[in-house]
């Protein structure tokens, strides 16, 4: 009978920690016959939504809705013969469903790949204190093995289980390859992809980009994903993220 994995993601192939740190492994393990199903808790309508403004009815019944599918994701996990939780099995609250599954006697892969056992910045009070930051060290702790995005995180783990690899973020090279040829040096563009909750420190290096602009008449700077005001400069490209482009 072949091994199956059970994965607790928090959202959809959307967010690109799940498709850097699950999704493109997955092959490898159909490779050694593993079987697996992958459990996001944010439906892709829910993510689509949850960062724009408005819609408080409609979230509010989507989270009961992504909700009540994670109690059924924790019934039907414990048939599995391993558990792999990145990040977090639940956005808010403290890690009642690791608690489970850990009392439930299941042997469980953490992987994170941020500090998301700090405060997060620029989050209210409130939503720091429902964020329950200090969960990832009881996961962490629990875990029969854990994963970590770089040495930093590692070295915060090491402490509380010294079952620890790092593995970094990483990008299928068979798809993204190196260009051939020279580079075009009369048309330089440096670009940043990222979200609202990043574009912050886009803020910090206006200077730095007005300097570029006015110094080097040849570049352009394309900022994928942020709001359309984060920086006047006319030099500056804001272009709309999504999954296909």
């Amino acid at each position: 009978m072949k091994k199956r994995v059970f994965f607790f993601v928090p959202y959809p192939r959307q967010g690109p920690s799940v498709r850097l740190r699950v999704e493109q492994f997955l092959p490898y393990l159909e490779a050694e016959g593993i079987g697996y199903k992958v459990r996001s808790f944010l439906t892709p309508s829910f993510y689509d939504i949850l960062y724009k403004e408005g819609n408080a009815l409609r979230k509010f019944l989507l989270f009961l809705f992504c909700f009540s599918r994670r109690l059924i994701d924790v019934i039907h996990a414990l048939s599995y013969d391993t558990i792999f939780i990145h990040r977090e099995a639940f956005p808010i609250g403290p890690p009642v469903f690791e608690a489970i599954l850990f009392l439930c006697g299941k042997s469980i892969v953490f992987d994170y790949d941020d500090a998301i056992y700090l405060p997060s910045q620029g989050s209210s009070r409130i939503i720091s204190f429902l964020k329950c930051p200090w969960k990832t060290n009881f996961i962490v702790r629990h875990s029969k093995f854990v994963i970590a995005g770089n040495e930093y995180l590692k070295e915060h783990a090491r402490n509380l289980n010294p079952s620890i690899k790092v593995i970094p973020t990483s990008i299928d090279t068979d798809k993204y390859k190196k260009g051939e040829g020279p580079v075009a040096k009369e048309n330089i563009v440096i670009g940043w992809i990222g979200s609202h909750t990043t574009q912050i420190f886009l803020k910090e290096l206006e200077g730095v980009f007005t300097m570029l602009t006015s110094r080097y008449k040849n570049l352009a700077i394309h900022l994928v994903g942020s709001s359309p005001d984060i920086i006047k400069n006319e030099r500056i490209v804001i272009k709309s993220w999504s999954l296909d482009t």
